[in-house]
């Protein structure tokens, strides 16, 4: 590292008792610092990525007396946490200037949730770049993570949808307007993403899923899947099959009304969907609760809020997986009450022994 620097979203505070908090400024992701030498403050007064090691040992050892083991030590440390960055780095020949410019504010975000030591910060926009992901569906949750996902910067998205645009799309699937009513939503989303971004690379299908197979060709090349198809009932089941059997991690996100729900399944880490739903099925039967997916379609509270939220949601634990970075829903799924936001519900998954796409491997594997 040539000129630490501390990331902008993780500057230290000091507390009266010399305690020092740093890292991201969300609750419960700041970590305390005892700060028993007295020098962990100075030198994080150094790094504001104007100064080589060299000079910031030199003052420190001047300044506070500081040995050049006591500093690189503390420097290690703060690396080691992901709390900086080298600000000698510059992007990686993939990214144009253009794409800085236009992801600055991309960059301070990733920047700010990211606790992963990297070499470049640059490479969390590269990555995304260089990212592939296939959504299936592009209803309220479907269209609305896709255009997330292309204005955030991911390189490749492969559509599949077989609905035209209707009118009651119209007060939550924000892409559509009334002009488009009568075209195939995957038409439509691909040439809104390309005036959005140039350089993106869409593909699209038309095609309805009746079973795995249809799911499976589409899954070549991807990096992500993202589940938005909501019908029929058992097509989470047939896209857990194909994405399993092909090792593709995937996410899924829905919504009933005000309730929202997210999962995340990555194979040969977490336990797939059957494994996650079928016992959450069961729970509900045995407890006498309405299942949602057998409600009907003819019954489908929506708004465009709940909708986009919904799909933000989804949106960023993808972006989050594709870099990296830890995951809220892996092998779980989240539900959450939009009308009381201090409320949420984790479904643990658990491997099944008999599971037929291996989940009982991983019987003894702790979900990270």
């Amino acid at each position: 590292m040539h000129l630490p620097m501390l990331k902008p979203g993780h500057l230290p505070t000091r507390r009266p008792d010399g305690t020092i908090l740093i890292g991201p400024w969300l609750y419960g992701l700041a970590s305390a610092l005892t700060d028993s030498s007295g020098l962990v403050w100075p030198l994080c007064r150094l790094l504001d990525g104007r100064h080589p090691v060299a000079e910031i040992a030199a003052r420190m050892a001047a300044e506070h007396g500081a040995t050049q083991d006591q500093v690189q030590q503390i420097l290690d440390l703060l690396e080691a946490h992901g709390w900086l960055l080298d600000a000698a780095t510059t992007p990686p020949p993939e990214l144009d200037p253009a794409d800085v410019a236009r992801h600055t504010r991309t960059l301070d975000f990733l920047i700010g949730i990211d606790e992963t030591p990297r070499a470049n910060h640059y490479e969390l926009l590269a990555g995304l770049r260089r990212a592939s992901v296939t959504v299936l569906g592009l209803g309220g949750v479907g269209s609305a993570a896709a255009v997330s996902l292309a204005a955030t910067g991911v390189g490749r998205l492969h559509l599949l949808d077989f609905d035209t645009v209707e009118l009651t799309n119209l007060n939550r699937q924000l892409l559509f307007a009334e002009a488009d009513l009568g075209r195939p939503k995957t038409e439509v989303v691909a040439e809104r993403l390309r005036a959005l971004d140039s350089r993106l690379v869409v593909s699209t299908e038309r095609t309805r899923i009746t079973a795995a197979a249809d799911v499976a060709h589409a899954l070549r090349g991807a990096d992500l899947v993202l589940s938005c198809a909501d019908s029929p009932a058992e097509v989470r089941d047939w896209i857990n099959d194909a994405c399993f059997a092909a090792g593709k991690p995937w996410l899924t996100a829905g919504y009933a009304g005000a309730l929202v729900t997210m999962a995340t399944m990555i194979p040969g880490r977490t336990c797939c969907y059957r494994c996650l739903s079928g016992p959450q099925r069961e729970q509900k039967r045995e407890r006498g609760e309405r299942i949602p997916e057998l409600a009907g379609a003819a019954h489908h509270p929506v708004i465009a809020a709940s909708a986009q939220i919904t799909a933000n949601q989804l949106a960023l634990e993808g972006i989050r997986l594709l870099l990296g970075m830890p995951v809220q829903a892996a092998g779980r799924e989240i539900h959450a009450n939009l009308l009381d936001l201090g409320y949420h519900h984790v479904f643990e998954g658990k491997p099944l022994a008999d599971c037929p796409a291996g989940c009982g491997a991983l019987l003894d594997v702790p979900v990270r």
